[in-house]
């Protein structure tokens, strides 16, 4: 069986509602064939490129856009979590004013411009064209992006500690405390934490072990004081 006609075999076996991506297919040939095949694929109108790398079948619908940055991501074997600045944004513990993380994260901030010159996004045309959104995600390793209808999804790359409590509760929290930690002063952390239930700081103080110790000696000097009857801004 020709690469070509494998490819096809593989993709009418799928669900209508599958992604799939280029390494999926990877079994069926060499890479250049099957990128070739792939873009056959694609001009005879058979399959629909979401991003570079990223298909589904014509005329099933669009994604969302976590679908695609979930299967982006494990074509690479790498798993997303919830950024620190999207948790504490959710909880509302961020002033209108606090710094975004894609305009001041070095990790972040140079990825646009690469990612562009490589050709891996959008059209320079498409980019000015449109207002485009962000949305930021960690992950473990390197850093990435790309874009996908007038969105652009940030993987960031972060550190085993930072993510190794996944996005259970406790793990969100950690995060989003950490951020807001990084980008608040601390005075403000500290209004923060004092807003938490001993239960929630009970909790994450089970993790100490995953979060930096400035911000497991704030959330301790908070709870030993709210025992104590004392003002943890003293």
């Amino acid at each position: 069986m020709s690469c070509i006609d494998a490819i096809r075999s593989a993709i009418n076996s799928l669900p209508d509602t599958a992604i799939f991506t280029t390494r999926d297919m990877i079994r069926f040939g060499f890479r250049n064939n099957v990128d070739q095949c792939m873009s056959r694929l694609v001009k005879a109108k058979l399959i629909c490129r979401l991003v570079r790398g990223v298909f589904i079948k014509a005329g099933t619908g669009r994604r969302s856009t976590l679908e695609v940055a979930l299967v982006k991501a494990r074509s690479f074997g790498r798993e997303l979590f919830s950024h620190g600045e999207t948790i504490a944004k959710e909880l509302n513990i961020l002033d209108c004013d606090c710094c975004d993380v894609e305009e001041n994260d070095p990790k972040v901030k140079d990825l646009e411009p690469k990612a562009i010159a490589r050709g891996q996004e959008m059209s320079q045309e498409d980019s000015h064209s449109i207002e485009v959104k962000k949305l930021l995600f960690h992950v473990r390793g390197k850093s990435s992006s790309f874009a996908y209808e007038n969105k652009r999804i940030y993987m960031q790359g972060t550190t085993e500690r930072k993510t190794h409590l996944g996005d259970s509760a406790a793990g969100k929290l950690i995060r989003a405390l950490w951020y807001v930690g990084k980008k608040k002063s601390d005075s403000h952390l500290r209004r923060v934490i004092e807003a938490l239930r001993s239960d929630q700081i009970l909790a994450i103080l089970e993790h100490s072990a995953w979060m930096p110790a400035w911000l497991s000696d704030q959330i301790r000097l908070v709870e030993y004081c709210r025992e104590n009857g004392a003002d943890s801004a003293a």
